[in-house]
């Protein structure tokens, strides 16, 4: 099994190439911290972990999550739909 990646960055891109989202640690985005505040079942389990609560518009997006300094590992990319 491989292991898991320790430190991420994300980043969401919308159909023209452009970065419409980016996070290195969770808990540094203000909306994803408020809400996980609340939802504590579904908080990232270390502090260093890329999260990000948004909304976009209707579209074709990427999903790129990497890992800093080269590292590598397995991610997981998990996208709601509301």
């Amino acid at each position: 099994m491989t292991q898991p990646l320790a430190d991420s960055t994300l980043e969401i891109v919308d159909q023209r190439g452009l970065v419409v989202v980016s996070n290195d640690d969770w808990n540094n985005d203000v909306a994803a911290r408020a809400y996980f505040q609340t939802q504590t079942s579904l908080r990232p389990s270390n502090a260093t972990d890329a999260a990000a609560l948004v909304s976009l518009a209707p579209g074709t997006y990427t999903v790129i999550i990497r890992g800093k300094h080269g590292a590598s590992g397995t991610a997981l990319a998990e996208v709601n739909t509301l």
